[in-house]
């Protein structure tokens, strides 16, 4: 293992480590926001969990990357590191299912707020918009900025647009968005900044059930137009 701009190359594993502050860890892959490199995370962030490090607060896995909160009092970054090391990665079944959650999307003009700014600045016409955006299955990759909001990976690269210049004080929850080479559902209201496209009236957050996140990192979705 040596040091790479301020972080350290795993010795056995394809990613660096890089220490932020005196109380996290942040693993970091190349970046990517592929299945293979999702499974990877979601592989040793199972096995971190499992071996039941001391001093570990919490993992939070990202597109490339998991930060690992700890308490400095019981532990330190050069021994996570040195516990991590030790993982064989290969070892654990995720036991991901293979079913793909179908969601149920209206496109039509009145909860599409966007979908013609959309179409007009990428040139392509409304029904483009549509098929690119629903053809796909997506990846879950992990659930962040608001409690229910899912990254999904595999977003149409024609569909690749920047964020709203203005973001709006209030999205609708169940607005179906898309913004960076992304797309996301908001499960509440809420600020927000990625371009509006469709509308969905299912539930992604329900605080009364285990978990309250019924759609999990490692599942797959397809948007199904309506």
């Amino acid at each position: 293992m040596h040091n790479k701009n301020n972080g350290w190359i795993s010795s056995l594993h394809d990613f660096s480590y890089f220490k932020y502050g005196t109380h996290a860890l942040l693993l970091e892959w190349p970046v990517a926001r592929d299945t293979e490199t999702l499974y990877k995370i979601l592989k040793l962030e199972k096995l971190i969990s499992e071996q039941h490090i001391i001093g570990v607060i919490e993992i939070v896995p990202c597109y490339h990357s998991i930060m690992i909160y700890y308490n400095s009092s019981k532990t330190n970054a050069s021994n996570l590191i040195q516990e991590i090391e030790a993982i064989n990665i290969t070892t654990t079944d995720l036991n991901i299912s293979n079913d793909i959650v179908q969601i149920k999307v209206s496109y039509d003009e009145v909860h599409a707020q966007d979908l013609a700014t959309v179409a007009d600045i990428l040139g392509i016409s409304q029904k483009d918009v549509i098929d690119f955006h629903s053809r796909p299955i997506y990846d879950v990759h992990f659930i962040g900025f608001l409690p229910g909001f899912l990254y999904l990976g595999g977003l149409d690269e024609r569909l690749n647009i920047p964020r709203r210049a203005t973001p709006r004080v209030r999205v609708p929850a169940g607005s179906v968005a898309i913004a960076a080479g992304q797309t996301g559902i908001y499960p509440i209201d809420s600020p927000g900044g990625w371009h509006i496209i469709g509308w969905t009236d299912k539930i992604f957050f329900n605080p009364g059930l285990n978990p309250p996140c019924q759609i999990l990192p490692g599942m797959r979705v397809k948007f199904e137009p309506i």
